[in-house]
């Protein structure tokens, strides 16, 4: 009786191994794509037409003498020179020229 039990276990387990190693193959499932910050159906943005150009500098064409106090001088090789040789700037006229620069 005890070797009729074992022989049953024994082809009970053959029987699960045989269905086991023959059924279907197990196919992985796919992952899901990552998200992504943009929809896909998001209409994108056109760059503006003309980049805006920085604040324009006015060029110095023939300074004019200074009519106040002299707050700066500035000599060298200066091809318009206002006063001799050199630039000459009093606060009015760097006002004029000066460019706020912030750091």
């Amino acid at each position: 009786m005890r070797k009729n039990l074992v022989v049953s276990i024994l082809l009970v387990m053959v029987m699960v191994m045989v269905v086991v190693a023959c059924g279907p193959e197990a196919t992985p499932t796919p992952e899901p794509p990552e998200p992504t910050a943009v929809p896909a159906t998001a209409t994108p943005v056109p760059p503006t037409a003309t980049p805006v150009p920085p604040t324009a500098v006015p060029e110095p064409e023939g300074l004019s003498v200074p009519s106040g106090d002299v707050i700066l001088t500035v000599s060298g090789d200066i091809d318009t020179p206002n006063v001799g040789d050199e630039c000459v700037f009093d606060a009015d006229l760097f006002d004029q020229y000066a460019i706020t620069q912030d750091l």
